[in-house]
């Protein structure tokens, strides 16, 4: 980025549990998507009320990498890609930590039943 003079630069943060549609064919451990905001119980199952220290810590140090070359840094937490298929071939709420099947917290992300996560 400094390269090219460019001092600002967007994060997005990837929402699902699993990879989407681009890894079929990969073996199921290859796809799972770690670490994430949420720690997995050993169930596999997201905990939403416990954050996975790993994953803070990985987004502070490319912050932190990313301010000492000058380059200021918009973290985008909740990006909205994965609550619903937007015409894709699989739908990634399904993978989604507020996806009820996915957490042991009981929360619907899903309050009209539309499997979207709207």
């Amino acid at each position: 980025m400094r390269k090219h003079n460019h001092n600002f630069m967007r994060m997005w943060a990837w929402e699902c549990g699993a990879g989407g549609e681009w890894l079929h064919g990969w073996s199921e451990d290859k796809r799972l998507v770690h670490p994430l905001p949420y720690r997995r119980a050993s169930s596999g199952k997201f905990n939403l009320t416990e954050f996975d220290e790993e994953y803070f810590e990985r987004l502070r140090s490319r912050v932190v990498a990313a301010g000492r070359q000058g380059i200021y840094v918009s973290i985008m937490l909740f990006q909205g890609w994965d609550v619903e298929s937007k015409g894709r071939e699989t739908n990634p709420f399904t993978q989604h930590p507020f996806n009820r099947n996915n957490n042991i917290n009981d929360v619907d992300g899903d309050p009209y039943g539309t499997r979207e996560g709207d």
